[in-house]
């Protein structure tokens, strides 16, 4: 019996259950319907569209088509498929976010493409967003249509438009070659921001992105891919306002197949570039082409030109290109080309045409070449090292009108061909040359002296040092070096003369020659700049000044060298004279002013008419080191 109540109320339980689900609303979809906000369903986006509220979610699971405008009005929707499900759009301005917000700047509407969402367009710019209005694209959206631009910005609108590309695909195919994907055109301070997904472009001569002259705004780049066969983002137009569009990249690539990643349209005026960070910027061309009122600023990233110019500029007035801190600069042919009204001021950075995009049939290669534009440089690095004969780190033509100034940086030419580091025109002060052993001349008249090795990136290199002497007061460095025999006080002594000035001071600079790879110029102000007023050996000329009719001769020693290693270790010396405050120095040529103190006494010991005492001989003996 017990059994028997038992399943008594078991199937009472069970009958209550079965009622009570029988009660609740089914919400299953019904024929023709293809999209839902919640559990209600509807018959077309443009329905669930009118009926949802601000922040509604609707997701499209069927396939379904939009034939007539859709405006996104005073409300922030977001459209998403949970099954990849397509909308086919037919209609120009299909899903206009704004409901015409250029009647009514109270409107701020914002639509957000997401999940995996597909819209496929047979006609231009199925997408439009009005002043006051966001467009978010995320996810694995794919976009994509086959006319001129697949997003735009309502193009009589003066209000801000924000449109933030965050992930998905979107593409254009079979458009104008003078269309682009996205499109920013109009509307002060609207804003283009990407921080991922996929912009193509497949159509030759169209653009990844476009921004018109008409708008004032920004584009932020800090990820993504955008990608194009010539044009990848374009500044369109001839604005005449003294007003900015500015561009940002700081991560990210931009990518031009066989043109240009940042291309003005004809007489295109007042454009701000900033580089930096992890940006990638990528063509076969032109990487950048800077034109009329350009200001380009460049302090990270990596801009490759594979087969020809990084960086130039056709018409490019009053256009300034700054290259300072992490920036890098890499390409085939020539990286920074001046044309006329473009200044480049490169302070940091590297800038190298010796890489794996150089082809091996180039009958020219250049890290700079000064047309008509101006190039001033205080720092960075600069590269050159190929196989032909016209390489130079840089070029100024006889006929150039630009100018050059060399005031510092590091600058390496490696080319297996007999070839110079500059051209006569370009005015060098100071600045570190290191150069491979084909390399005979800094330019056709100063001699590339062979010297200490250094080694850059594991290659080994010549180094030059040149500073500029006056020719009234100059003196000179004697030839080569000799060993003070001197009992307590033995060393390496080095010999200069200078013509006799009342009042002067006289010294000598001795430092290891390998300091001579890590400052500009070997002097004392350069010296002490990078180690300080006691990191060097300053030899202020007292009782080591001996004047003899005109002429002054300076001997000064460096000694204690009683370490095993500092017998093989090479020390350079320059001289120089005091003149009212001024210095002015000895030449200086790294095969004749640097020597080791073991070196100088094998010389000495192999002179067979040299007349050395037996304790002086022990001395030069005692500085050859035993393998």
């Amino acid at each position: 019996m017990k059994i028997k109540k038992s399943m008594k109320k078991i199937l009472a339980i069970l009958m209550a259950l079965a009622l009570a689900l029988v009660s609740l609303p089914l919400t299953v979809a019904a024929a023709g319907e293809v999209c839902k906000i919640g559990d209600q369903h509807y018959s077309s986006i443009a329905a669930a569209v009118s009926a949802a509220k601000d922040g509604d979610v609707i997701d499209v699971y069927a396939d379904t088509s939009i034939s007539a405008v859709i405006a996104i009005g005073a409300k922030d929707i977001t459209l998403t498929s949970s099954n990849g499900s397509t909308i086919n759009c037919s209609k120009t301005y299909g899903l206009t976010v704004g409901g015409n917000a250029a009647k009514d700047n109270t409107i701020a509407a914002t639509l957000t493409l997401n999940g995996n969402l597909r819209l496929e367009s047979s006609v231009s710019s199925p997408i439009i967003v009005e002043p006051y209005s966001t467009l978010n694209v995320e996810g694995d959206v794919y976009l994509e249509a086959t006319g001129n631009y697949l997003i735009e910005n309502y193009s009589a609108g003066v209000g801000k438009v924000i449109i933030n590309i965050k992930g998905g695909t979107l593409t254009t195919k079979n458009g104008a070659a003078d269309k682009s994907v996205v499109g920013l055109f109009t509307g002060e301070g609207s804003e283009l921001n990407i921080s991922g997904g996929k912009i193509i472009q497949t159509v030759d001569g169209a653009y990844a992105v476009k921004i018109n002259d008409a708008n004032l705004g920004t584009v932020n780049i800090t990820g993504g891919e955008l990608t194009a066969p010539q044009k990848t983002i374009q500044c369109y137009g001839g604005g005449t306002a003294v007003k900015y569009r500015t561009i940002n990249i700081s991560g990210g690539s931009v990518i031009a197949e066989n043109g240009y990643a940042i291309f003005p349209h004809t007489n295109s005026k007042y454009v701000n570039i900033n580089i930096s960070d992890d940006a990638y910027l990528e063509a076969k061309n032109n990487t950048i082409a800077a034109e009329a009122n350009y200001n380009v600023n460049i302090t990270g990233g990596k801009i490759v030109a594979k087969e020809s110019v990084a960086i130039t500029g056709s018409g490019a007035s009053d256009t300034t290109v700054t290259i300072s801190e992490n920036a890098k600069i890499y390409a085939g042919k020539q990286a920074l080309v001046a044309s006329e009204g473009l200044t480049f001021n490169v302070s940091g950075g590297l800038i190298d045409v010796s890489n794996e995009y150089t082809p091996d049939d180039i009958s020219s290669q250049y890290a700079v070449v000064t047309n008509s534009g101006n190039v001033n440089i205080t720092g960075g690095k600069f590269i050159v090292g190929g196989s032909n004969n016209a390489a130079q780190v840089i070029y100024q033509g006889g006929n150039s009108t630009g100018t050059t100034t060399v005031n510092g940086g590091l600058f390496i030419n490696n080319n297996t061909a007999n070839t110079t580091i500059f051209s006569d025109k370009v005015n060098y002060v100071k600045g570190n040359i290191i150069y491979g052993e084909n390399i005979t001349n800094i330019n056709s008249t100063t001699e590339a002296t062979k010297g200490v090795t250094v080694k850059y990136e594991d290659n080994d290199y010549n180094f030059y040092t040149r500073y500029a002497a006056t020719d009234a007061e100059k003196g000179e460095m004697l030839d080569g070096a000799s060993v003070r025999l001197t009992a307590g006080s033995t060393g390496l002594r080095f010999t200069s003369e200078f013509a006799y000035v009342d009042g002067a001071t006289y010294g000598t600079i001795i430092v290891p020659a390998s300091y001579l790879a890590t400052i500009d110029a070997f002097t004392v102000e350069a010296l002490t700049t990078k180690y300080g007023e006691n990191g060097f050996l300053n030899i202020v000329a007292n009782d080591g000044k001996d004047v003899v009719g005109d002429t002054v001769t300076i001997r000064a020693a460096i000694t204690n060298l009683d370490t095993y290693d500092n017998y093989g270790t090479i020390f350079a010396a320059v001289s120089y004279v005091i003149i009212d405050g001024e210095y002015y120095y000895t030449a200086f040529d790294m095969a004749n002013n640097a020597r080791s103190v073991e070196y100088v006494a094998n010389e000495a010991l192999a002179d067979t008419e040299a007349d050395y005492t037996e304790a002086q001989r022990a001395i030069l003996q005692g500085f050859l080191r035993q393998d």
